[in-house]
């Protein structure tokens, strides 16, 4: 928790078969969703969340939607990841920012 008592935003990547859950569909539900503050999509089946909400509570919201669908989610550790991708991705997963829309 931050001094002020709020819960910390932290960086989540979904991934998701996009045979199955077309990338813009996962996209448009997670648009709907208060507990996704932001997003980042880099690759066709993969996209980075950020949010308050813990995984396996991500993980039910998104088996609610798509009971059928195999994914997974999981917290990207700040300043402990690597990988050769754009910087505003770095940026997005390193310094978690909520995109203003729910709050």
């Amino acid at each position: 928790m931050s001094a002020s008592g709020n819960v910390l935003l932290r960086s989540y990547v979904l991934i998701f078969n996009s045979l199955f859950v077309p990338r813009q569909t996962m996209l448009d539900f997670l648009n709907t969703r208060r507990e996704v503050l932001n997003w980042y999509a880099f690759l066709d089946g993969t996209i980075f969340i950020i949010s308050r909400q813990n995984a396996t509570q991500l993980g039910e919201m998104i088996h609610t939607q798509f009971p059928t669908v195999f994914f997974l989610i999981t917290a990207v550790p700040n300043y402990d990841n690597n990988g050769w991708l754009p910087k505003a991705a770095w940026d997005f997963i390193n310094i978690p920012r909520s995109s203003g829309r729910w709050e």
